[in-house]
């Protein structure tokens, strides 16, 4: 398939039970983070979820897990998850070049590994519809610093149409039920 994108993964960050029920407009995050699992899966695109402090946060929500079952979960206590070393390791052995980034909080978590990824030399485009924070204000902070340090802004919708590169494969009518 064409695309923009050289070897592109989703990255899912903290989207865990305790975590999601203090954020802004949950059911919207929680759908957009679906459908970019989904839109990944058609593709056979890879992904991985992050889970801070799963003790105190609770788990990734269980109906994304179960999207992706057989996708890495990489545990944290950076904020930052561009720092851990088992990440890094699947980013290498998958040839990532491209991170399309979604999950909570769009000004700590999400950020700061964005922010990292990109500094190390990855191209990291935020799904600005598919994050959230606690308050507005700051999910729109959290997105205008990730764009000053040079991570790419983009809607859900418009990184899987990217992904998808072209409508005459197979997979499209798939595809439009997961874009509609």
């Amino acid at each position: 398939m064409e695309t923009f994108f050289t070897s592109p993964c989703l990255v899912v960050v903290d989207v865990q039970q305790r975590l999601l029920a203090a954020m802004d407009d949950t059911q919207n995050l929680v759908d957009r983070c679906s459908r970019l699992i989904r839109g990944a899966k058609l593709l056979h695109m890879p992904l991985c979820f992050f889970d801070q402090n799963p003790q105190g946060l609770g788990p990734v929500l269980p109906e994304l897990r179960l999207l992706a079952s057989d996708a890495p979960l990489f545990t944290k206590q950076h904020f930052g998850g561009h720092r851990h070393t088992e990440f890094r390791n699947w980013l290498a052995e998958n040839h990532i070049m491209d991170i399309l980034i979604c999950g909570i909080e769009a000004h700590v978590c999400v950020a700061q590994t964005a922010m990292g990824l990109a500094g190390d030399g990855f191209r990291v485009h935020v799904a600005m519809d598919g994050v959230s924070s606690r308050k507005p204000a700051d999910k729109e902070a959290g997105l205008l610093r990730m764009q000053a340090f040079g991570v790419f802004p983009a809607c859900v919708e418009g990184l899987l149409f990217e992904a998808m590169g072209r409508a005459d494969v197979p997979e499209f009518k798939d595809f439009l039920e997961i874009v509609k």
